[in-house]
Order: structure tokens, then C-alpha cells, then sequence
């Protein structure tokens, strides 16, 4: 049997092990069905993904919001919402 050595963030190890542990499982565990899942599906077993909130154009909307707002513009919800699909 292999052994696989990996550095974590303390805070972040101790979160998962609280975690697993409210699972029922331990982190070591975990980590090896996170890599029987990936095996078995061929990739990452769940989506990855950058969040859209902090997409550019996302943050350049919500600063000129903000910088609209801080002046006196008044907005209707609607104009506040923008979606883009970039």
C-alpha cells in the first residue's frame, strides 16, 4: 500500500477532520474516496468552478454602483442587477 504525504493549513485540517468526523469517516478517508471518485468518474468528482461574484465584470458593475450610490444616484432595483453572460 502506498503512502501519500500532503501539506495543509492547520485550520483548514482541523475543519475537515471535524467535518469527516461528523460523517463518520476520517480525513484520510475522505481523501481516498475523493480519489476512487476521481478515478472512477475520470476527473474531479464534483465541478469546479470560479465564482461568478467576483468575475470582472461583476466587480467593475458593483463598483460603479457603489461609486453611483455614494454620490446621490437613486436606483430602481432593476438597475441594479445586471447579468452578464461574457
Amino acid at each position: 500500500m502506498a503512502t501519500v504525504n500532503i501539506s495543509i493549513d492547520d485550520d483548514v485540517k482541523k475543519q475537515a477532520d471535524e467535518l469527516f468526523t461528523k460523517l463518520g469517516i476520517t480525513t484520510p478517508t475522505a481523501i481516498n474516496l475523493f480519489i476512487r471518485q476521481s478515478i472512477y468518474r475520470n476527473g474531479i468528482p464534483f465541478d469546479v468552478n470560479l465564482d461568478p461574484f467576483y468575475h470582472p465584470n461583476n466587480i467593475s458593475h458593483l463598483k460603479k454602483i457603489s461609486n453611483d450610490y455614494e454620490i446621490g444616484c437613486n436606483f430602481s432595483e432593476h438597475e441594479l442587477i445586471e447579468l452578464n453572460d461574457d
